[in-house]
Parts: structure tokens; C-alpha cells; sequence
């Protein structure tokens, strides 16, 4: 076996890190719904900053039954500069076949 050098910029090894604690200035919330019962999104809402332009990706109006997925993508590096106070979102979703009514609701309280 041979000496191995390496160059300051070569990774010898590394390992992944889960995406969630990797800072890349997006909020990422994906529904997932493992049930029998469909849902309907039902209130949505964003305060201003969310939704000049930084919605990325919103939720589709029905989140299927068994493994069906949406996604609500918000990018906070597009309205990081303003400093005005909280930035919220909120996603509900329900199902018409049961009384089952369940919601996520974002909240960053200052963006500077």
C-alpha cells in the first residue's frame, strides 16, 4: 500500500448529514398521508413577506389516501432583507369521510 497524500481540498471521507440540518434558507413542510381516507386542503394562508414571491412550492388541493404527498417550499433568502416583523404560513387540511381536521403552521418571528 502506498502513502496516501492529500491536497488541502480533497475530502479523505465524509458522511451525509440529514437535510433538515442544513441551513439552505428554506422552510420545507412535506404532507404525507399513509391513511384510507383522502384529504382536502382546506385554510391556507401566508402574511405578505411569504407570498411576494417566496412560495416555492405550495400544496395541491388534495393530499391523497394511502402515500399520497404535498409540499409547501418557502425560501426565506428572498425576503431575508426585510425586517418588519413575524412572517407566518399555515396549511389545514380535513377529510369529508371522518371529523378529522389537522394543520402545520409556520412562524419566523423576525427576519433581518
Amino acid at each position: 500500500m502506498t502513502d496516501m497524500h492529500l491536497s488541502p481540498d480533497i475530502v479523505a471521507n465524509a458522511s451525509l448529514v440529514p437535510s433538515a440540518a442544513v441551513d439552505s434558507g428554506e422552510i420545507k413542510i412535506t404532507f404525507v398521508n399513509y391513511s384510507k381516507f383522502e384529504l382536502r386542503r382546506d385554510v391556507t394562508g401566508y402574511t405578505k413577506d411569504f407570498a411576494l414571491g417566496s412560495v416555492t412550492s405550495s400544496p395541491g388541493p388534495v393530499l391523497k389516501a394511502r402515500s399520497g404527498m404535498e409540499t409547501l417550499d418557502i425560501c426565506q433568502i428572498a425576503f431575508s432583507w426585510i425586517a418588519d416583523g413575524a412572517n407566518n404560513a399555515y396549511v389545514t387540511w380535513y377529510s369529508p369521510e371522518i371529523p378529522v381536521r389537522f394543520g402545520v403552521r409556520i412562524v419566523a418571528p423576525v427576519q433581518v
